[in-house]
């Protein structure tokens, strides 16, 4: 037997998976709201294709939602002022569910839970619930890739979590709807968790970009690192610190 790698058909099968994957969301999202703005913004606006490595993914992700919720899926679209957003489902009791896959142990769970993950479904409770008192909980079911593990937790927030959480979305879309309009890319660097950055395929816009603003007169406080000076702000290369 003799095997012969063939990365053309690799390839086009991705290209297959990328654009089975491609939906198109109403705007603002609140997805779109939590994670990194400018990336936010370059996908609606001037996309770069997605990475194989992110096809990947992506695809584990989907093909999973479909194959364990297909039984009992009742996705709940809507827009709750302003805000656009899709909920997974609604589990047995009729709480939010939210379905993710991972390549953690379940053993780091839940001390590992992420805040875009935390964020993401305290903005699905208020969708939910509104404003007013209500049942705060929601259930997230994960999938663990490596181990092959399932597991499901129940989740309490209380009302003013849920509402503070609400608030700073609010504010996220305030600024990116307000870059939006003026046709503006939100500054690197500026609206993302330092994680987003390490595998992002935006990276070398990002990097160019902070190049273009550099300002060498003043360097940071903190580190001594060369400034990256954008409109109203500014950013250290180095250590990542903004100031206003």
């Amino acid at each position: 037997m003799e095997l012969v790698e063939d990365s053309g058909l690799a390839t086009r099968i991705l290209s297959d998976l990328a654009a089975e994957m491609k939906i198109e969301k109403p705007m603002p999202h609140l997805a779109e709201l939590i994670y990194c703005l400018t990336r936010s913004y370059l996908d609606r606006f001037d996309p770069v294709p997605l990475t194989p490595r992110e096809i990947v993914l992506f695809a584990v992700g989907v093909g999973l939602e479909k194959v364990l919720l297909v039984g009992h899926k009742q996705q709940v679209q809507g827009e709750c002022e302003g805000i656009h957003y899709s909920v997974d489902c609604l589990d047995y009791d009729g709480r939010v569910l939210e379905l993710k896959s991972t390549r953690m142990a379940a053993s780091k769970f839940p001390d590992s839970l992420s805040e875009g993950w935390r964020k993401q479904i305290l903005g699905y409770m208020y969708t939910q619930a509104g404003p007013f008192p209500g049942t705060d909980s929601a259930t997230l079911a994960i999938m663990h890739i490596i181990g092959g593990e399932l597991t499901c937790w129940r989740i309490q927030a209380s009302r003013e979590e849920v509402v503070e959480n609400w608030k700073w979305l609010q504010e996220r879309c305030k600024i990116y709807m307000g870059l939006v309009e003026k046709k503006r890319v939100p500054s690197p660097y500026r609206y993302n968790m330092d994680w987003e950055c390490g595998h992002c395929r935006y990276r070398m816009f990002c990097e160019a970009r902070q190049v273009a603003l550099l300002d060498t007169s003043e360097p940071c406080d903190s580190c001594g690192g060369p400034v990256a000076v954008g409109e109203g702000h500014s950013v250290c290369t180095v250590c990542r610190e903004v100031k206003t």
